[in-house]
């Protein structure tokens, strides 16, 4: 995607020059021959070039479009994931979300309930240099101060998670209204706790193949 994106950038860098090129051509006297020539073969060669970057990046964009599902949906995952932290590893993802639970001001009864790690039976997965680990369904159950906080925690971990979050579950109930003694709570500094959260979702992980003596970087490392 990335080569795409910089193979875009000079196909519009190119029309530009292209469109200069033929702007100065379109100006030259006609009297001066010599001058009419040069212009033509530079707004040829101007022409060419573009066309040619052109042709590349949608060949790349034809190729992406045919891609299969796993790709597609790769890319789609990848998109979105901030991390370069592909890992399995269960105490990453709790370091992780102890300083999310921190920074979204969540209450003390965060709790994670871990499902029992499984590794992927898919055949075309077999032949990677990773191990795929899956976990399904990882449970989180948190109180916070409003649906917002829910929410910018929930996009936080899809993006910056270690691994590969996929929501599954999601179910938000209001515990208590925000009244008088809330907002007083909130005026001192405090963290009243107005909305109960339960979420679950299939955790997707990537750990190195023991047979592998060197395998490549994960996908985004």
């Amino acid at each position: 995607m990335k080569k795409a994106k910089r193979l875009q950038k000079k196909v519009v860098i190119q029309a530009v020059i292209t469109a200069v090129v033929i702007g100065v051509g379109a100006g030259m006297v006609v009297g001066s021959g010599m001058l009419q020539e040069k212009a033509l073969a530079r707004k040829t060669a101007a022409e060419g070039s573009r066309n040619q970057l052109q042709g590349q990046l949608t060949t790349m964009q034809n190729q992406i479009a045919q891609s299969g599902d796993a790709e597609k949906q790769f890319l789609i995952i990848n998109s979105r994931h901030a991390s370069a932290d592909y890992s399995a590893n269960s105490d990453t993802l709790k370091e992780w979300l102890r300083a999310a639970k921190d920074q979204y001001r969540l209450g003390d009864g965060f709790k994670l309930t871990l499902a029992l790690e499984q590794q992927s039976d898919k055949e075309d997965l077999s032949t990677l240099a990773y191990d795929v680990k899956l976990r399904n369904p990882v449970k989180l159950e948190l109180d916070a101060m409003s649906d917002m906080h829910v929410f910018s925690f929930l996009d936080q971990m899809m993006q910056q998670a270690p691994g590969m979050v996929s929501i599954t579950k999601f179910e938000m109930t209001r515990t208590q209204d925000m009244e008088a003694g809330a907002i007083s709570q909130m005026q001192a500094g405090g963290t009243p706790l107005l909305v109960h959260a339960v979420i679950e979702f299939l955790w997707v992980g990537l750990e190195p193949k023991a047979s592998s003596d060197a395998a490549p970087a994960a996908p985004g490392a």
